[in-house]
């Protein structure tokens, strides 16, 4: 109720639907503004979606540790992120259900190329990647077809950026597709 709420005031819609499997990768750009985060969580509540996604560790502080661990948030140091594909992709297989939500450019700013976790996640886990878009142009969250990863991961991640517009960023200077 809240998330349908908040996506209503903020005038945004939901075209497409997540699939109904209990385990996949969500794949979300582009990432360029902190409202990026606003209406994700928006979005997770209205459709009641029980997602991990990480933030870097420093997001993780008094007063907000707590709510940004129970909305599913996983702390990363990204100056040290040896292990983490392992430990997700290990969580993903101990568990009967599990949905992580990750945005591949790893900041708000540009970058050329963009993380190939949720690539290697995927492949290791054996879970599909779903692609989802959050579009400012017409205040659309969009959902695209599932798909295994093939095994390139450079090819892999240019096909998924291949999905995304420049003129879907909120701030569209700050997005780059992936080289």
């Amino acid at each position: 109720m809240l998330g349908r709420l908040c996506l209503r005031l903020l005038g945004w819609r939901i075209a497409g639907e997540l699939p109904q499997m209990p385990k996949f990768i969500l794949v979300i750009a582009p990432h360029t503004s902190n409202w990026d985060f606003v209406i994700g969580m928006a979005t997770a509540l209205k459709l009641d979606l029980r997602a991990n996604w990480f933030a870097k560790h420093s997001l993780f502080c008094p007063p907000l540790k707590s709510l940004m661990i129970w909305l599913g948030g996983i702390p990363v140091d990204r100056r040290k992120p040896q292990g983490i594909i392992e430990q997700i992709a290990d969580e993903c297989n101990r568990r009967d259900q599990f949905l992580l939500a990750v945005t591949p450019e790893g900041t708000r700013g540009p970058v050329k190329s963009w993380k190939s976790g949720c690539y290697h996640i995927a492949r290791s886990t054996g879970v599909p990647l779903v692609p989802a878009a959050i579009d400012y142009s017409t205040r659309t969250i969009r959902f695209f077809y599932p798909s295994i990863p093939r095994d390139n991961a450079e090819l892999e991640m240019r096909r998924l950026s291949d999905l995304f517009q420049p003129k879907f960023a909120r701030i569209e200077k700050n997005y780059l597709p992936h080289e």
